[in-house]
């Protein structure tokens, strides 16, 4: 999930990055930290790339030498950011066991270790422990496409989450929501080649969404493919699993699957565990009248269907909830074309290209939820 949050950071973007992962010491990982290697994927990069902030100023020479326990400059003066950030890790790249808020699975008992951004010294990564009830932000490591190994994209159906809280008027109408769906930066980070919201409208004219169709064009797509998550943690073994009577059990929850990260509960949905599309849908999710209803899932609940139909509830529509998209690959149906325009090149990009940059991005809530 933290993967998650640092693609969707708008400076993702702005550096293109070919990857990026969250400098966040988890215990069980068996990573040594200090090599110059993803900490999600486990893929080499250069040795010898400077590690630069978002506009060029160096932090270290190398990856290695980032954790010697002085900076060139701090993260402060790097504009890298301003404010604490979660780490977990000790100055010198290990695992700050004990210090992680039991794995990033908890905003009350234990402590995680913070990094202060104004330091060049070792507390730059290890400045001391908060409480996991405090709002800390992330340190992202921004990997440029030249030092991204290609790999192979799978064929599969990605949920994803337009990623805001909005009241239903501030939802709007299928049109709306599809053009909100692929202005995610996770669409094309994803390569999807179409999306739709994953909302029930009484307008689309049809009784349920068990069926593997595009409710935009009204084109099948391969309902066996598996069922992902953003950074492909596997969510259901195919369509069909989501919805009662075939959804006994998800493989994971919406929210541990990266779906919802800066959210963590009720999301909006419109349709019923067996997929039937519901009365309740906040006038086709277009007012905020709180006499009305919508129909809302737990992205925490992994039983029978509760993801998209919380034991019926149907909160009042003043209620502000986020919403999943639907991420379409290549080939899913017979006509979908890449829609979204190229992202135009942000003159910031050119001085971290060849290099590995840090990007700050500031989530606080999105790693004291419990999981």
């Amino acid at each position: 999930m933290s993967t998650t949050s640092c693609i969707n950071e708008p400076m993702y973007q702005q550096l293109t990055c070919g990857a990026a992962f969250a400098l966040l010491g988890i215990p069980g990982e068996s990573i040594d930290y200090t090599l110059p290697r993803n900490w999600d994927t486990g893929a080499p990069f250069s040795a010898s790339a400077e590690i630069q902030g978002p506009y060029g100023l160096p932090l270290a020479d190398n990856w290695t030498s980032l954790w010697s326990g002085s900076l060139l400059n701090s993260p402060l003066t790097a504009n890298v950011t301003r404010a604490n950030y979660w780490t977990g890790l000790y100055a010198n790249g290990t695992l700050y066991d004990g210090r992680t808020c039991l794995a990033w699975n908890s905003n009350s008992g234990g402590t995680g270790m913070v990094g202060d951004a104004g330091f060049q010294n070792a507390d730059w990564m290890q400045s001391g422990a908060y409480v996991c009830s405090t709002y800390q932000g992330l340190l992202c490591a921004c990997i440029p496409p030249s030092e991204v190994p290609p790999t192979p994209t799978p064929i599969a159906v990605h949920l994803y989450s337009s990623n805001v809280v909005l009241h239903p008027s501030q939802i709007g109408n299928r049109s709306r929501t599809t053009a909100a769906c692929k202005a995610q930066a996770l669409y094309g980070y994803m390569g999807c080649a179409d999306a739709f919201a994953l909302l029930g409208y009484q307008s689309d004219g049809l009784a349920n969404y068990t069926a593997p169709l595009n409710p935009v064009t009204r084109l099948g797509f391969n309902g066996s493919a598996p069922i992902l998550g953003p950074t492909n943690l596997e969510i259901a073994r195919n369509w069909s699993q989501l919805w009662v009577p075939n959804s006994v059990r998800l493989e994971r929850t919406t929210f541990a699957a990266g779906v919802f990260t800066q959210w963590h509960g009720y999301d909006f949905t419109g349709i019923t565990r067996r997929g039937v599309l519901s009365p309740s849908t906040c006038d086709d999710w277009q007012t905020d009248n709180g006499a009305l209803s919508g129909l809302a899932g737990d992205d925490t609940l992994i039983y029978y269907g509760y993801w998209t139909d919380e034991a019926y509830a149907a909160p009042g529509c003043s209620n502000a909830y986020a919403y999943a998209c639907v991420c379409l690959p290549p080939g899913a149906s017979s006509s979908e074309a890449p829609t979204r325009a190229p992202t135009s090149v942000d003159p910031i990009a050119t001085k971290t290209l060849g290099s590995v940059a840090f990007v700050f991005a500031l989530f606080g809530v999105f790693v004291l939820l419990v999981v």
